[in-house]
This record gives structure tokens, sequence and C-alpha cells, in this order.
């Protein structure tokens, strides 16, 4: 195996089992990263002009796959550039490796929870304890990435921004009088927020009434993505093009950064962090139960978040409510189960072929 470089290997058998997404589908419609709305440039014919100029023509295949083996990005997918620097500019939280060894357990029911994955790695990789984190807890990473980018979004510095959490208890219910009352200083003004809301959008797969209700989520100037995924497998959404979504997928494996308080972040560790290369997948094909973020910054916010919920386009996925939430509340609202939209799944795939 001497001289075979791997890294090039992994990218060839990328490009032909897990390609980088084209804007071929719905050209023309708009494409939105958490609030921002981007308008794609068709791109130009090829034609022949007076000059001695050739004609353009796509790139065949093996062209397409050396590109692909030497890390080079497929020009021809049509993607606005704005976009994909929004995109890229996202904060990225992914597994990580080769940082100083846990030591392992030598308890019984301490490797009874791993995955079969982990065990084997444990057994056949990291013998004398942890060195990665590959297969622990995508969620997690998930949940980081949402974090990290509300963060960002509220202050980009050095001084860490004070910010107050509002979750709903997995349900899709907003008390207003509660949230106001854990948002407002003792001025009563409304101070940075993050709303947090545990949902679930259908039962195997995300029911297709709440298709634009979703959609229109990751539009709001408020959002921070979404933090859910495939059955057994997270990522973080943040924007989406009619009714695919893009993510970052937390299972790359990235080398681990040291921790150094004192000290800047090199280039190359900071790209760690951020990737250019675009995935998607249909909402068809989520998994129902996500966590939806949206970050409030100041009363100005919250009138024009509410305004956007309540003029939602189809089914719903949030619902403010007056007042100050029951005892039970973690039970939901008592009229919530005739909210629910009974459907099979032969129902659900009639319309996603609408």
């Amino acid at each position: 195996m001497t001289g075979v470089d791997l890294e090039k290997c992994k990218r060839i058998v990328q490009y032909f089992w897990d390609p980088e997404p084209k804007n071929d589908t719905t050209p023309e419609s708009p494409i939105w990263c958490l609030g921002q709305r981007y308008t794609p440039t068709p791109p130009a014919e090829p034609h022949d002009t007076a000059t001695d100029s050739p004609i353009l023509r796509p790139l065949d295949q093996a062209s397409r796959v050396e590109q692909a083996a030497n890390g080079v990005n497929d020009t021809g997918s049509a993607w606005p550039e704005a976009f994909l620097a929004d995109f890229e500019s996202r904060i990225w939280m992914t597994y990580r490796s080769h940082f100083a060894p846990i030591p392992r357990s030598n308890k019984p029911e301490a490797t009874s929870s791993m995955t079969l994955g982990v065990r084997l790695r444990s057994q056949l990789m990291d013998s004398q304890g942890f060195t990665s984190d590959t297969g622990w807890g995508c969620m997690i990473r998930s949940g980081q990435s949402l974090l990290a980018n509300a963060l960002s979004i509220l202050q980009f510095g050095r001084e860490p921004p004070t910010l107050r959490v509002y979750v709903t208890k997995d349900t899709s219910d907003v008390y207003e009088e509660q949230f106001i009352r854990l948002a407002s200083n003792q001025n009563g003004q409304i101070q940075p927020t993050l709303i947090l809301m545990g949902v679930r959008l259908g039962i195997d797969h995300v029911t297709s009434v709440y298709w634009d209700g979703l959609q229109e989520a990751l539009q709001y100037p408020q959002s921070v993505g979404i933090a859910g995924g495939r059955p057994s497998a997270s990522h973080y959404f943040v924007g989406s093009q009619d009714s695919h979504l893009f993510f970052l997928d937390p299972h790359s494996t990235r080398p681990a950064v040291p921790y150094r308080p004192d000290e800047a972040l090199s280039v190359e560790e900071l790209d760690t962090y951020h990737t250019r290369r675009l995935r998607r997948i249909h909402i068809k094909d989520m998994d129902p139960s996500m966590l939806i973020g949206f970050l409030i910054k100041d009363d100005a916010d919250w009138a024009d978040w509410k305004a956007r919920v309540q003029s939602t386009t189809g089914k719903p996925i949030i619902h403010l409510v007056t007042g100050e939430p029951p005892i039970d509340a973690g039970h939901g609202r008592k009229e919530a189960l005739d909210e629910v939209e009974v459907l099979d799944d032969s129902d659900s795939d009639a319309d996603a072929l609408v």
C-alpha cells in the first residue's frame, strides 16, 4: 500500500456513492440559507462566435472523476457563489480523531451500550484507549452546530455573548407570557434568546402537510437551523430549495484541534470547522423528530417572528399560545391531539409525487 493516496481514493469513492448535488432539479427556484434568500443565475448557453474560440463542452466522466480525486469542486453545479460562501461560513461540528487517549473502562456495562462499530474500533484500533469519538452521538454534534451558529450570528467576537434559552419541552407550543418573562431584562426589554423546539411531525416520516411550514421555518431571518436528520443519523439543516433541504453532516471525522485558550487557531485548524461541499435530502426522507432553533435578538425580532409564525402557509408547525403553560405542560395542549393529521404511507407517497 506504499505510495497509495488514501484521501484521493476516498474522494473517488465519495464521487460515485455520495455525489455532490447539482442545481438541476428546480434550477430557477430561490435558495435559502438561515433566512437569507439567494437567486440562482442560469448558466449561459454555449455558443459559437466569429472568433476562433471553440464551444465549451461539458466535462466527460473521466475528467469529472479526476477533478473529484484532486478535490476540485464541480463547476457545473450552477449554485450561486454567494450561497456557497454563506453555506461554507456555517460552523460544522463533526466527529474528531487523534486526541489524547481516553482510558477504556473495564466494567461490562460500559461497553453494553456501544454500537458494533464502536466496539470493533475500540478492540482493533483503540485497544489502549479511545482516540476518536466516531460513532458517538451524532445528534450531539448537530445540536452543537445549531448552538455554535446561533452564538456566531449573535456576536462574532472574543467576548462571550449572554444568551437565554427557551425550550418547548417536546411540544410545538410557545407560550408568549412565559417567553417574555424569561427573555426580558429588568426594564422589560427582550434580550437575545434562543428558542429550541423539540417536535415530531409525523410517525415514520414528515407528514406532507407540514412540508411548507418546515421550509418556511428555515426562511425566517431568526432561523438558526434544524438538528434532525434521517432515521438513526443526525444532520444539521441550514437551507432549502423547494422540497430539498441542505445540511451539514457530522459523520465526517476531522482531526482534533488542541485546546489553546491563549492562542488563535491556524487557518488549517479553522478550516476543519467549515465545508463547501453541499449535501441535501428531500423532506420526505427526513426523520420526523427534530430540534428547530430560532434566535430572537430583541423586541422587534420577537414581533417579526410572531407575525411570520401566524402567517405560515399550510399546516403550522409552531403554535403561539397566550397565557402561561398549565402545570402538565409537558404533555402538550389538550386540543393538540385533534390537530394531528392521520395519513398512511400511501397517502404521503402520493403527495410526494405531485
